[in-house]
């Protein structure tokens, strides 16, 4: 029994802590991996997602339309009081009519009285009916355009969808490619600090044996507390930068998270094969020739709109009677009441309002193909001004290259001069400042020519 008992006190104790664990989990993902996350899981993708399933529920009800529409009913009437009808009399005059052609009264004694009329109840107290309709279009013009409408609009529901998808990848590279960017120069501010402190405890040295001044111990000093500084300030930046990339994602903003890739690693393997222009592949080139198919749709339901339509409507039902106190009559007899009717509806004039509509879809048109060629335009721009970014990055990153490795050369020296006496400590602050400066614009040339790339990409269609 003891055993029992230190068997479920193990297992229980296993359970919470996996559940910890999975709570406290951190997720490694890659730049491909933080995108696929985020199509699945931004609120925005889920919002596109449901308004393509709405569309298509709106091409079933517009499809429902044409299909039978069949109802059935039942209706139990009990009339308190039958309803009067007053009629004119109209029997004795035929009564009269006989007796005076059989010679049975003489028309000059016994004269035709004053006619007045009679009150007269038509129905019986109880009645029963069960019946069941149909109703079916037969032909409108204006219907089957408007379903293949209803088709198209689940397209542009597509095209819409496939833009925000576009957008959003964007600004999932360009969050993390600035994390990491971001990272790199904490990284950098950290090896800065370990030399630093290595150059700090040297000049102190120094400055113990008389070799250096206080002022060049001042200098170090400052300029490790800038990097202390710059690491605070980083650390606050990558968790913001986290969270926003997070927030992109769909992903809860206090969950953890570890880039994997690097910066290096993308510029081998992400960096444009093809950059040629095709705008028909563009989503804003896509959504406005879809609107151009719409608009045509639109303004051939309205031509077809002069049509004649037909519709038939059918009934069939059982009747049942009952007298006054004989509600049991009702499911005795039943007699059989059914009729169907064809309706034809021909517009003859609507006073020129279908001719308005058609201008107005025209004129629709027109806008729509203004608004073409004005973007395929816009695109031919914005892909050369992109084309030219990327190269201009590519040919900064490798000067940014060779910048640094002067700029490292030059610190090395700077630093040998002054343990040598023959330098100054300015001299050395300066050398470190400007090796800074040049590790900050190598990395920051890294992350414009991937931020160009993505920018590229998307001018000609590839982020799609």
């Amino acid at each position: 029994m003891v055993l029992k008992y230190k068997l479920i006190w193990i297992l229980c104790f296993g359970m919470f802590m996996n559940v910890n664990g999975q709570n406290d989990s951190t997720s490694s993902m890659s730049l491909q991996q933080c995108i696929d996350y985020g199509v699945a899981n931004n609120m925005q993708q889920l919002i596109g997602k449901s308004d393509i399933e709405i569309a298509k529920q709106d091409v079933r009800e517009v499809k429902a339309m044409g299909l039978p529409q069949i109802n059935a009913g039942a209706n139990f009437t009990h009339n308190l009081k039958i309803a009067t009808q007053v009629l004119p009399d109209f029997i004795s005059p035929s009564v009269y009519g006989v007796l005076y052609q059989e010679d049975v009264l003489d028309p000059q004694t016994n004269p035709l009285p004053v006619l007045g009329s009679n009150p007269v109840q038509f129905g019986v107290p109880y009645s029963f009916t069960a019946s069941a309709s149909l109703r079916q279009l037969i032909f409108d013009g204006t219907y089957f355009l408007g379903l293949k409408a209803a088709s198209q609009y689940v397209e542009m529901s597509k095209l819409q969808s496939e833009k925000n998808t576009v957008d959003l990848k964007e600004n999932i590279v360009k969050s993390y490619l600035l994390i990491l960017t971001t990272q790199e120069n904490g990284r950098l501010i950290n090896d800065n600090m370990a030399i630093v402190d290595k150059t700090l405890r040297e000049v102190k040295a120094l400055y113990k044996n008389g070799f250096a001044e206080k002022l060049d111990v001042d200098r170090v000093e400052l300029s490790k507390s800038s990097l202390v500084i710059r690491k605070k300030s980083i650390a606050q930046q990558i968790e913001i930068l986290s969270q926003s990339l997070k927030l992109n994602m769909g992903m809860d903003v206090n969950a953890q998270l570890t880039l994997t890739d690097s910066l290096n690693g993308l510029i081998k393997s992400d960096l444009v094969a093809n950059s040629s222009l095709n705008v028909k592949e563009l989503p804003d080139y896509k959504i406005l020739a879809q609107n151009q198919k719409l608009q045509e749709l639109n303004k051939d339901r309205y031509k077809v709109g002069r049509y004649p339509n037909v519709m038939l409507n059918a009934t069939y039902g059982q009747q049942s009677f009952g007298n006054k106190g004989s509600v049991g009559d009702l499911t005795k007899d039943f007699f059989p009441l059914s009729n169907y009717q064809i309706s034809v509806g021909v517009p003859i004039w609507d006073g020129n309002a279908r001719r308005a509509q058609i201008a107005k879809v025209e004129q629709n048109l027109v806008k729509n193909e203004l608004m073409m060629q004005n973007l395929e335009n816009l695109a031919k721009l914005q892909y050369n001004s992109a084309l030219s970014k990327y190269n201009t990055s590519l040919e900064l990153m490798d000067l940014q290259k060779k910048n640094l490795a002067i700029a490292l050369d030059i610190y090395k020296k700077a630093g040998i001069k002054f343990k040598e006496g023959i330098g100054s400590s300015l001299e050395l602050a300066q050398a470190e400042n400007d090796y800074k400066a040049a590790q900050v614009g190598y990395l920051n040339s890294i992350y414009d020519l991937l931020v160009a790339n993505v920018e590229l990409k998307k001018s000609t269609g590839q982020l799609n």
